[in-house]
């Protein structure tokens, strides 16, 4: 981590997927029982995967 002129800790690097994250994301969608992506990314991704 690295500290800007603030002194706020920043990252380095970009958040990012790796390609194994998103089949199992896409995997866990299409098994599940959402009906679309958006309702499924918000209410199951974000909210028990962190």
């Amino acid at each position: 981590m690295l500290e800007d002129k603030s002194g706020v800790k920043r990252r380095r690097r970009a958040a990012s997927l790796s390609d194994s994250e998103i089949i199992t994301i896409l995997l866990y969608f299409h098994f599940g029982i959402f009906r679309n992506f958006k309702h499924y990314y918000q209410f199951f991704i974000k909210g028990t995967m962190k």
